[in-house]
């Protein structure tokens, strides 16, 4: 019944001016009420310049949404937009949670975004839980806090590390809230038989470095790249760059990742 009544105070308070048009691009860290998580959340929030709330826009939902702020992702967004390479997009950066477990060095990120077989209960409902907030708590928020009209079902996903392993996991679970999925250097996705399920015309977008660890990781994403590209499924584009498990190349990388998906996917625009 409280949490009940702090989601109903929250709703009530989101009632604001974020409806207004913006000369420039909008870029702020907020928070919000997980009610199925029962505890605050951090996220941080882009939108275009001139946005219209009459208007509907793609949304880009990102895992460890710290990462947006440090390193600056506003700017490559704004350049991006102006440069006519993208159309104007939202992006949403759910924050991880850094937090690490009574008695262990193990954040509760990676039990958020990886799924195990865990007998710990309450693990295995954090990760569900965190599924429902990240998909519909997050969507109904910028619905209604921010006055946003997401482009019916086109939706896309980006991830990195453990992040890039979430989004493999919601590729298959999620495919009427993603459409598209950028996945970076999933560092623990386990080589299932089909990463995109028959049926599912969700897209796929992988790419990892050349340098990447190889006892924990190089190994497991050749054996995933080779899956892929031994599957031949036209909505999987796996592809190699030069360097290692580096936040600046898959900055780079997501440049490239959202140019190609605005660019064979005209119904996003």
């Amino acid at each position: 019944m409280k949490n009940a009544l702090v989601c109903i105070f929250i709703y009530m308070l989101s009632n604001n001016l974020y409806a207004q048009t913006n000369e420039s691009s909008f870029w702020k860290v907020d928070s919000l009420y997980s009610c199925v998580l029962c505890e605050m959340r951090s996220f941080c929030i882009y939108m275009p310049a001139h946005f219209d709330c009459d208007k509907k826009y793609p949304i880009i939902f990102s895992a460890d949404g710290q990462m947006l702020v440090e390193d600056n992702y506003k700017a490559v967004l704004d350049s991006m937009i102006e440069s006519e390479l993208i159309p104007p997009v939202v992006l949403i950066g759910a924050y991880s949670n850094s937090q690490k477990m009574d008695g262990t060095n193990i954040e509760y990120r990676f039990y958020e975004y990886v799924e195990r077989d865990m007998k710990d209960i309450h693990l295995r409902e954090r990760f569900d839980n965190h599924s429902i907030y990240f998909t519909r708590e997050l969507l109904e928020l910028l619905m209604h806090r921010y006055h946003v009209k997401p482009a019916s079902a086109h939706n896309i996903f980006y991830g990195c590390s453990n992040g890039g392993d979430y989004g493999m996991n919601l590729i298959n679970q999620y495919p009427n809230v993603f459409t598209h999925f950028i996945c970076f250097s999933p560092v623990s996705t386990v080589v299932r038989k089909n990463i995109v399920k028959n049926g599912v015309q969700s897209l796929l977008y992988l790419a990892y470095g050349t340098q990447e660890l190889e006892s924990i990781i190089g190994m497991n994403l050749r054996k995933l790249d080779k899956k892929l590209n031994k599957a031949k499924n036209p909505h999987v584009y796996s592809t190699v760059y030069d360097g290692g498990h580096d936040r600046n190349l898959w900055k780079k990388e997501f440049e490239k990742a959202l140019i190609y998906i605005f660019k064979i996917d005209d119904s996003l625009r």
